[in-house]
């Protein structure tokens, strides 16, 4: 995601420094240009790009050498000349300062300067350099603190970059400049920062509607890990409700690990809440105007492949005992008086494993929410309040004035609700930290997490939030191992949600609001809820059609996930393939075999292929008629036709031709078991040609005629000529001769 969404967002706000302030903390290098061609106009994206960060983000007085990792991105078609990269340290950023881009400072002194080689079109150059010790400008008695690190790039030929080199008007500058955040020395002692932390349980994009058992079983290694980085920090849990209904859904049939994982959840003192299933947007569906939260409709099609222990159930006095034993006469009751303190026993049924209800049931859950980042107004709360879920997890872009992680939000058209509020720079660094395509992105995204974290432990707020990103996870990355060393300084304090001080907020938009920057998606999410109805139509030629119906609306929550928001996920291409699944739903039933056919003879039986698409069992009446007299159906109506999960049915009509020569067709209809839904209509056409059967036949009998014939012909010649040989031998030996 970083390689895509995250990078091109910071080039786009590092150009866009050039005429207004970056409005995220430490969310972009900052990078400018005195060449007019270094924007793109058509694209809006700068082809050269630097980005500098120290390779550790926290700097402790010593020997060692600082080494600071460099990057020159350069997307454009042409070659950048070698040049020469300038390295140097600007001014401390104050805590008050925290959220504004470090400021690039024209005299800072350069530290040290080193060559780059030229770098084609297209492609990165990365260099680590070293700051000896005794050039580092902070002595070991400088005030802890976050300080500006810079960098500039200055292509040959051209002067070198500095103080005097920019000061002077029309003197040669830099290509491209950086800057990133630095610790120096931590913070003072004492200063610590309460830092909570949400954890989402989610599933790679690979898997779709809901788990196979073998995807359980992959999966579960990384849920493990996040749990066990959610222990660690004390974190909120937020889980995809599929994880949770696949693994009570197979039963006993379920993976053992996931079995084991799954009580490990339910005994878990973490605080916890579901999301959607399948991770759907409830900011999504409230830009749809929907009236209540989409949700699923059944699990039959899951359930259907899990075996279940028998539930257990009371004893039923009138029951009779169980056959072969004996049952032994009760005792004769002692008389008693009735008590009103013994109340007569509920009568109970036993509940059943795989309902809708058993599946989903979170007792130990809070009602929450967490809809698309920076998409949630007034509709999605009024949505989520009607919904039973009074909590919404916002990022702070989403709010303003927010005086603590969890607030009381106040929004013009909803009221009062309850939030939980994250810090959009600190998920920022850390997808950078975690994804970052170079090690320069990398460290860059390190330094921007922890350098945030500096400052406000120097600030001495209440508390901030970090909500792990689940892009992340959804594409198939691992950021545990990164994350336990973002979050493992001495100054941050894991704090449960529960613990921080309740503050207020108030809701607000961020421009552009990504539910509204993405038409396109919205009107796919539309188009899908639009086609429900006629892609399920199919459901009754199954000998379960709820299997249909529960498959399909768990297809579309998938499409719906959230983080399919993000503009740099490929939601297109996931839209395009989901229709063209749509498709095949809708025909999940069909009659592929409509070719021509030769009817040679007076009658024979015509094969017709049905082929079934769907993973379910379909039960169909198959109607076969003749569009004209030529022909004549010994069998027209096929009732009950079993056509299996995912496999292909012949059935053979018997056809009989009234003429020796003719055109006709047959007419292929089908429908459900009970002949009033018709999925499907095809026509057979048939070339009736009678007359080449008894050419055929007097063919074959005049060649077997012939054939026998030259045989007795051969036959008589061999003898005769056999006789013939012996009188002329009797001859020759006569004496007479």
């Amino acid at each position: 995601m970083i390689g895509g969404l995250t990078v091109a967002a910071l080039t786009i706000v590092g150009v866009g420094a050039l005429t207004a302030p970056a409005p995220s903390a430490y969310a972009a290098p900052t990078v400018i240009s005195t060449v007019d061609s270094t924007v793109d106009e058509t694209t809006d994206i700068a082809p050269v790009t630097l980005f500098v960060a120290p390779a550790q983000a926290l700097i402790r007085p010593g020997n060692d050498p600082i080494l600071v990792e460099v990057t020159l991105r350069n997307a454009g078609e042409d070659a950048i000349e070698a040049g020469t990269i300038d390295l140097a340290l600007g001014a401390r950023i104050a805590a008050a300062d925290s959220t504004a881009a470090p400021a690039f400072d024209d005299a800072a002194k350069v530290l040290v300067s080193q060559a780059m080689r030229e770098t084609p079109a297209d492609s990165d150059q990365s260099i680590t350099i070293e700051i000896p010790r005794d050039l580092w400008p902070l002595a070991a008695t400088e005030q802890p603190g976050v300080f500006a690190l810079q960098a500039a790039f200055t292509p040959e030929p051209g002067e070198r970059f500095t103080a005097s080199a920019t000061a002077d008007e029309g003197a040669p500058g830099p290509l491209a400049v950086a800057t990133s955040p630095v610790i120096w020395r931590g913070i003072n002692t004492g200063e610590t920062v309460k830092l909570s932390t949400v954890v989402p349980l989610v599933l790679p994009d690979v898997v779709q509607s809901t788990p196979t058992p073998r995807q359980l079983t992959r999966a579960i290694p990384e849920l493990e890990a996040a749990y066990n980085y959610a222990l660690k920090q004390q974190a909120t849990l937020a889980i995809d409700p599929r994880i949770i209904v696949a693994i009570r859904g197979y039963g006993l049939d379920a993976p053992e690990p996931a079995r084991t994982f799954l009580a490990t959840l339910e005994a878990s003192p973490l605080q916890s809440f579901l999301l959607q299933y399948a991770d759907a947007d409830p900011a999504a569906q409230a830009a749809l105007d929907a009236d209540a939260l989409l949700a699923p409709t059944s699990f039959d099609f899951l359930t259907r492949l899990g075996t279940f222990e028998a539930p257990e159930s009371a004893a039923d006095p009138a029951a009779p005992a169980t056959p072969g034993t004996p049952a032994e006469p009760a005792a004769p009751a002692e008389p008693t008086a009735p008590s009103a303190e013994t109340p007569e026993p509920a009568e109970t049924e036993p509940a059943d494993p795989t309902s809708l209800e058993a599946l989903l049931a979170w007792p130990q859950g809070i009602p929450a929410a967490w809809p698309a980042e920076g998409a949630v107004d007034s509709a999605t709360l009024n949505l989520l309040r009607e919904s039973a879920l009074p909590t919404t997890v916002l990022d702070s872009s989403n709010v303003e004035g927010a005086t603590s992680p969890r607030v009381t939000l106040r929004a013009a058209g909803s009221g009062v609700s309850e939030a939980y509020v994250s810090d959009t720079d600190l998920a920022a660094g850390a997808a950078l930290a975690v994804e970052g395509a170079t090690p320069a992105e990398r460290a860059l995204g390190t330094a921007q997490f922890q350098a945030k974290l500096t400052a406000l432990a120097a600030a001495k707020p209440t508390g901030v939030m970090f909500a792990v990103d689940r892009g992340m996870i959804a594409a198939g990355t691992s950021p545990w191992e990164q994350l336990t060393s973002l979050t493992s300084e001495s100054w941050l304090t894991p704090t449960p949600l529960t613990a921080q001080a309740e503050g207020r907020a108030t809701l607000t938009r961020v421009t552009p609001n990504p539910a509204d920057a993405d038409p396109a998606r919205l009107e796919a999410l539309a188009l899908a809820e639009e086609r429900e109805p006629e892609v399920t139509a199919i459901r009754a030629l199954y000998v379960h059609p709820d299997y249909v119906t529960g498959y399909q609306r768990a297809r579309m929550l998938d499409l719906f996930a959230t983080h399919l928001a993000n503009p740099d996920s490929d939601f297109e291409a996931v839209a395009e393939a989901y229709a063209e699944r749509d498709a095949e739903i809708e025909r999940g039933v069909r009659i592929i075999d409509t070719r021509h056919t030769q009817l040679v003879g007076s009658s024979t039986r015509v094969p017709i292929q049905v082929q079934n698409l769907l993973p379910f069992n379909a039960n169909v009446r198959i109607e076969v008629r003749p569009t004209s007299a030529v022909l004549a159906v010994g069998q027209e109506t096929f009732q009950d036709v079993l056509i299996e999960a995912k496999s292909t049915q012949t059935i053979l009509v018997p056809v009989k031709s009234r003429v020796s020569n003719g055109e006709s067709s047959l007419v292929v209809t089908l429908q459900d078991a009970a002949g009033e839904v018709t999925a499907h209509s095809g026509e057979i056409e048939i070339s009736v040609t009678a007359t080449i059967e008894s050419i055929a036949l007097i063919t074959l009998g005049a060649g077997a005629v012939l054939l026998v014939g030259f045989g007795i012909f051969r036959s008589i010649r061999g003898r005769q000529k056999a006789k013939t040989e012996a009188a002329l031998a009797a001859e020759t030996e006569s004496p007479t001769a």
